[in-house]
């Protein structure tokens, strides 16, 4: 267990302090500028400099090189969102970045340049003697000013990211066939087809969450459920975050329900429908292998509101 004396003053103890922000049970001065389950954007609890932001992941890795293309390319978009915020809200012109891979979990330090750095040449091999420096001149008002640059990067922060809203997909399949919902006329996407599943209620687990949604969706109760990875699709103003489940396993008959009404389908018939949500692409024969074979995979679908495919990601692992 480590102990560091954080900004305020107060003792916080912890085993990793990256997998702690990431996990909540470590909050950080000010709270979260941001924060999507995968990458976290806060201040760092033992650095008193006004807009140093840390990135950190809830991935205990060390090396950039460990994650795959789509995570680098989205924390290369965060990353460059922080920097934006921090430049256009003149909190500072110039920034320093530091990331080492010595370091416990990976993360990113993002030093915003200040006047008063300057008796540092600004450099980052003098990162050591500024953050000393800061240390032993924070006073009330430097306190003030910290959070205040912190509500301010949040505030922009908030104004431009989407909405994340995790959710589930559970995909039952057996023989070619698949059960498939489609939604009633009342609904926003009436006549298309979807894969059934939901959002995660509190304290549930995403596993849980497939069960609970099949069972009130279908009419079906499912067993052994396997977890096959993450799909990722957004829309021009939200982002649906879902954990993806397979089983062949159910006890009952599809029903239909005033919400909408439920299937076994011919996976190619499925696919041949006109009105398909792009939860229903992980069935075509080039991405299949990762929901049916024995891998996981990671999906990102970039759509329009007609549901139009404008983009698509795709990596395929090993369990």
């Amino acid at each position: 267990m480590n102990k560091v004396i954080d900004i305020f003053g107060n003792e916080i103890t912890f085993d990793c302090m990256g997998c702690d922000i990431a996990n909540h049970k470590l909050i950080p001065p000010g709270g979260y500028v941001y924060d999507d389950g995968f990458i976290n954007v806060s201040a760092d609890p033992e650095i008193p400099i006004e807009g140093f932001m840390v990135l950190g992941i809830n991935k205990h890795i060390k090396s950039i090189n460990e994650l795959n293309s789509m995570e680098r390319n989205k924390i290369m978009d965060i990353l460059n969102k922080t920097i934006e915020i921090i430049k256009k809200t003149s909190i500072s012109n110039e920034v320093m970045l530091i990331q080492e891979e010595k370091a416990k979990h990976f993360h990113i330090w993002i030093v915003p340049i200040h006047k008063w750095m300057e008796k540092f040449q600004n450099n980052v091999r003098n990162i050591k003697e500024i953050i000393d420096y800061a240390k032993q001149n924070f006073t009330k008002q430097k306190e003030l000013e910290l959070l205040k640059a912190i509500e301010t990067i949040k505030r922009e922060f908030n104004k431009n990211v989407k909405e994340i809203r995790k959710a589930v997909r559970c995909y039952l399949v057996k023989d070619d066939k698949v059960v498939s919902i489609k939604y009633n006329a009342h609904n926003k996407k009436a006549e298309y087809y979807d894969i059934p599943g939901g959002k995660i209620e509190k304290n549930e687990t995403p596993k849980q969450a497939a069960i609970r949604e099949m069972k009130e969706e279908t009419g079906l109760t499912v067993s052994n459920l396997k977890y096959k990875g993450n799909m990722i699709i957004e829309y021009p103003d939200r982002i649906y975050d879902f954990d993806v489940f397979l089983t062949n396993e159910c006890n009952g008959k599809p029903q239909n329900f005033s919400e909408n009404t439920s299937e076994w389908i011919d996976i190619p018939t499925l696919l041949s429908k006109e009105k398909i949500l792009s939860s229903l692409m992980i069935l075509n024969n080039f991405y299949i292998k990762g929901l049916l074979e024995d891998n996981n995979f990671y999906m990102y679908i970039k759509v329009d509101e007609n549901e139009n495919i404008l983009d698509v990601t795709y990596n395929l692992g090993k369990n």
